[in-house]
């Protein structure tokens, strides 16, 4: 959970300030540049604690930080820091007050000459959640997530024309309060990213990764826990990316990603899964509007591990995200947006069912 959680969101980050850096004007205008947006919002979850019987819907408010500045070091290289930060609070839950997460990167990108790259990102997450971790971890439905990751990420680019080559290394720390057990995460990236076209680009990444957790113990194939023994991980990850631009002024854009994952627990296999999965995404901006829906499929394919409810067959899992958003610029600093999402797995072990939409809308302040 938590490396992919991180990822994901270092890397909508690392989209935003990708953007504000091709703002050269902005850059000369000031050593320190720097764009924060600070939203607030209301909504509401029909679902809260991601529960296939006890649903404890409820409305909530909530508010939200982003702030991403950067700064040339010298002529080669630039400092970066991000933080994003969201807290919402539940009004009407009886067994949910409350949900934050933050984000904090700082990092320094080197240009070494014309052709090569180097970046070293520190990273900093906290969570305090209901999140549903079951499909990896040794619990059997959503609980609250309550922890913190630390992580080291340094990655080497090698210049192409048209293409780019990055090895990345990365380090990791997972604290978690009970009843999720503490870990470290060790693994290394080999990505291509290839520009086909004005507008159009794609990459192929390989990932290998290795986990080591701090007291939970390794299981037999029935799932009994071997005494003097720790819980191991290894993963192999295979991921596919298109993305293809058009329009007069690239109005609509269009992402495609598939992706596949190989977990072995390299003991009896317990924890052992075949992991394929697939996400579309479909941004149209015209003017001051903005629309964007997007849809992410996974399916779990556990190799050993049984259903315990239908007659000893292995189990299996798929879960289907789909979520839309439109945004409207009022004012050159002033936004206002909404957003409807719902979320929904699919399993052969029945307590693992279980879906939830929200629906949120508020209003945004850039400065």
């Amino acid at each position: 959970m938590g490396a992919g959680y991180l990822t994901a969101l270092a890397a909508g980050m690392a989209a935003a300030v990708a953007a504000c850096a091709d703002d050269t004007e902005a850059q000369r205008a000031s050593v320190w540049g720097k764009l924060i947006s600070v939203r607030a919002l209301a909504g509401y979850k029909d679902n809260a604690l991601l529960s296939t019987r006890e649903t404890d819907s409820s409305p909530f408010v909530g508010m939200s930080l982003e702030a991403i500045s950067w700064r040339p070091v010298g002529l080669d290289g630039e400092f970066r820091a991000f933080l994003v930060g969201e807290h919402r609070q539940f009004l009407d839950a009886a067994e949910l007050e409350q949900e934050q997460t933050l984000v904090a990167q700082v990092q320094y990108e080197h240009h070494l000459g014309l052709e090569w790259t180097l970046r070293t990102p520190a990273e900093y997450l906290y969570v305090d959640q209901i999140l549903d971790v079951s499909a990896t971890e040794d619990v059997v439905r959503a609980v609250r997530v309550l922890g913190h990751i630390v992580s080291l990420r340094p990655a080497l680019q090698r210049h192409w024309v048209p293409g780019t080559l990055e090895v990345e290394l990365s380090g990791m720390r997972l604290i978690y309060a009970d009843p999720l057990d503490p870990s470290w995460e060790m693994g290394t990236q080999l990505k291509w990213e290839q520009h086909f076209s004005a507008g159009s680009r794609g990459d192929i990444a390989y990932g290998f990764g290795q986990t080591w957790y701090d007291e939970e113990p390794e299981r037999t194939e029935s799932g009994e826990p071997i005494l003097g023994t720790r819980r191991r991980m290894q993963r192999h990850d295979l991921a596919l990316g298109l993305v293809q631009e058009w329009g007069a002024r690239k109005d609509w854009r269009l992402t495609i990603l598939a992706s596949g994952r190989y977990a072995t627990d390299q003991g009896s296999g317990y924890y052992d899964y075949v992991r394929p999965a697939a996400a579309l995404r479909l941004r149209y901006r015209r003017g001051p509007w903005l629309a964007e829906g997007r849809i992410r499929f996974r399916h779990y394919h556990y190799l050993t591990q049984a259903s315990l409810e239908t007659g000893g067959s292995l189990r299996r899992r798929a879960e289907v995200l789909a979520e839309v958003r439109g945004e409207r610029e009022l004012l050159p600093w002033l936004r206002v947006f909404a957003e409807l999402q719902h979320e929904e797995t699919f399993a052969n072990r029945r307590f693992e069912e279980y879906s939830v939409n929200t629906v949120s809308g508020g209003l945004e302040v850039s400065f």
